[in-house]
This record gives structure tokens, C-alpha cells and sequence, in this order.
């Protein structure tokens, strides 16, 4: 139970313990009582100690957490290599100009209310499972290697 520390032993709210009474004090959570008395205590604690807001790098303008390579996307989260998205989730390679979309990516572009789609896919709407080099679909499901389908 410790904020911000990183590469550190036997430490309890940010405090060093030696390694016989910090053995103890774990030992001690196994009471059902001495841990929902540290439950109580953490509450107060982390809410000293700043959390960062995203996990990720190389990014800018972004707003989500877990996203690398990205740039002006917005609630965007588990992804990369987003540019200009919006309510992504679960990228699993590049995407440009797409929104609202699930488990999508690779080469994707120009995607709205997608899921499970990917590889080289370009304009679709309202589709899912279209894996492979698909583009011009509308509300399809698992067409591969189609174009211009509604």
C-alpha cells in the first residue's frame, strides 16, 4: 500500500519497515479486521499523493490513458498510432480519422461505429468483423476482401 515509489522494500504508506516487522504487519492483513482498518487509512492516503492521469508516450493532444504514438485523439483508450480519433478502444495497429470503434486497426482509416475490424480497411460504417482489405462498406458483417457493399 505505497504511492510514487519506485524499487523500494518493505514499505507500508510510504514508510520503511525493517524486513521482521514488516513480515508482521502483512502477516497481520490476513485478520479480516486489521485490514479493513488499512482499507479506511488508504482512503486518506492516496488522495495525498498525485496519480499520473494517462499511461502512454509519445503523444500529443490526446485525452484516454494506455495510448502510445498518438495524436489528436480523444477518449481513446488501449491503443496506438491513433491520429485524429474519437471514442477508440483497442487498437491493435495504426488508425487515422475514425470514431466510435472496438478492436480496430492496422492501416485503418475512416472508420464510424466499428468493431473487430482491421488490415488495410478504409470507409466503413456501421460494421464488424470485415478483417481484411476491406473499404466502401456499410452496415456489413464479416465481409473480407469486399468493396463498395451495403
Amino acid at each position: 500500500m505505497c504511492s510514487n515509489l519506485k524499487n523500494k522494500e518493505y514499505f507500508i504508506f510510504n514508510k520503511q519497515y525493517e524486513k521482521e516487522t514488516y513480515e508482521k504487519l502483512i502477516n497481520s492483513l490476513s485478520k479480516h479486521s486489521e485490514l479493513t482498518k488499512y482499507f479506511k487509512d488508504w482512503d486518506a492516503f492516496k488522495v495525498q499523493h498525485p496519480q499520473k492521469c494517462i499511461h502512454g508516450f509519445q503523444n500529443e493532444n490526446v485525452l484516454g490513458d494506455y495510448l502510445v504514438h498518438s495524436k489528436d485523439s480523444n477518449y481513446c483508450y488501449d491503443s496506438m498510432e491513433l491520429w485524429d480519433c474519437k471514442h477508440y478502444f483497442r487498437s491493435f495497429g495504426s488508425a487515422k480519422n475514425c470514431m466510435d470503434c472496438d478492436e480496430c486497426g492496422d492501416g485503418a482509416e475512416l472508420l464510424y461505429e466499428t468493431g473487430v475490424c482491421g488490415f488495410n480497411i478504409q470507409n466503413l460504417r456501421f460494421c464488424s468483423f470485415c478483417i481484411q482489405q476491406s473499404s466502401n462498406l456499410d452496415y456489413c458483417q464479416c465481409c473480407d476482401w469486399t468493396t463498395d457493399c451495403f
